[in-house]
């Protein structure tokens, strides 16, 4: 019969007890990296338009044009970037600054965001996404 191997201690076992920690968030930093070095690699006349909806009835969807916008914001073409969709600059600064205000210190803090804080703010996004896409959709200036 087996018998496990003795924990580590010190040093040694605090160190890959955050090896194991880190690891699997450099394996998504490394793909989120990866995905933004492609769609930064990619001519944005190559991309091809991954909206379902679009494609089966005619109509944009809510978030149609983030590929495009998120291309161009990386070649650093901003206004192009909020031409192809006005929200995705906003959510991505906002974003950061949710994490850098709130969630990153509740995690340093050994705490949760509250669940109705996360529901409200998912709500107010979805509202604003949902209040664009209807002006997008009513003026037909979904590119």
């Amino acid at each position: 019969m087996k018998t496990a191997p003795p924990p580590m201690e010190g040093a040694q076992g605090a160190a890959a007890g955050a090896s194991r920690k880190l690891r699997p968030a450099l394996l998504v930093w490394g793909v989120v990296a990866a995905g933004l070095a492609a769609v930064w690699l990619i001519p944005l006349e190559s991309l091809p338009t991954a909206c379902l909806m679009r494609r089966m009835t005619g109509v944009p969807c809510p978030t149609c044009g983030v590929g495009r916008s998120l291309h161009a914001l990386l070649h650093g073409d901003i206004p192009a970037s909020l031409h192809y969709h006005p929200l995705l600059l906003p959510f991505l600064v906002l974003g950061l600054l949710w994490w850098a205000a709130v969630a990153a210190p509740a995690r340093r803090a050994g705490r949760r965001v509250p669940a109705r804080l996360q529901a409200a703010v998912l709500a107010a996004a979805g509202v604003s996404l949902l209040a664009v896409w209807l002006v997008r959709v009513a003026t037909s200036s979904v590119p």
